[in-house]
């Protein structure tokens, strides 16, 4: 004998299909969009015609920073750079799609948990930077071991900044990995240049250096 089924049956059955097809779409659609934006992201910071080694920190308007002499990833410092910047660094409440960093602005990204070698308003205090190493210095008095960058990123945390302890932890673990000498040291060059500007010429000659010894 069969089993008649009765229409309230079926027409759950046949909601349950759709309910599950509109969630995959969903699901699909979400992905696409998210995979656009990154490559969107890495497309505007980091041109394809960019082949040279440009930062000019005189500027107005930060556009691009770049690449292959740094040995890195082509785009990846410069989109991380530029989508944690770009927002808090714009003049007006609508930021542009082009993702550009004002220099001019660039003292509103600052986060709490941080060394304090620049102030609110953009000062650069030299005590703090010397701080750095009179106080998590230990095995060289210009170097930081990455145990000691991680000892400084846990002294610098102020009470109940969660954003501040994972912001300050991830830029100097970046930067760690990206400036650290042969010896797995962050020397003191490395980390002023974060803040003066001049890391990308200190890794660029870092790069170089490296591409010396093999020849």
């Amino acid at each position: 004998m069969f089993q008649s089924v009765s229409w309230h049956e079926e027409l759950t059955h046949a909601s349950s299909q759709i309910i599950t097809t509109l969630t995959s779409v969903a699901s699909y659609g979400v992905f696409v969009i998210f995979l656009v934006a990154i490559i969107y992201i890495l497309l505007i910071s980091y041109p394809l015609s960019a082949v040279s080694f440009v930062v000019n920190w005189t500027t107005t308007v930060m556009t691009f920073e770049t690449p292959f002499e740094l040995g890195l990833l082509p785009g990846f410092v410069s989109s991380v750079l530029r989508t944690s910047t770009f927002v808090s660094s714009s003049s007006g409440w609508l930021p542009s799609p082009l993702f550009p960093v004002y220099i001019r602005n660039i003292h509103k990204s600052k986060h709490g948990s941080d060394s304090g070698t620049y102030d609110t308003e953009g000062r650069y205090i030299p005590v703090n930077f010397e701080n750095i190493f009179s106080k998590y210095a230990r095995t060289y008095p210009d170097k930081l071991s990455l145990r000691e960058v991680w000892n400084m990123t846990e002294g610098n945390r102020d009470a109940f900044d969660i954003f501040g302890w994972i912001t300050n932890k991830g830029e100097f673990l970046l930067l760690y990995i990206v400036a650290r000498d042969e010896d797995g040291f962050l020397s003191k060059e490395a980390i002023r240049g974060c803040y003066d500007g001049s890391l990308f010429e200190y890794l660029a000659k870092m790069q170089n250096k490296d591409e010396g010894k093999l020849k």
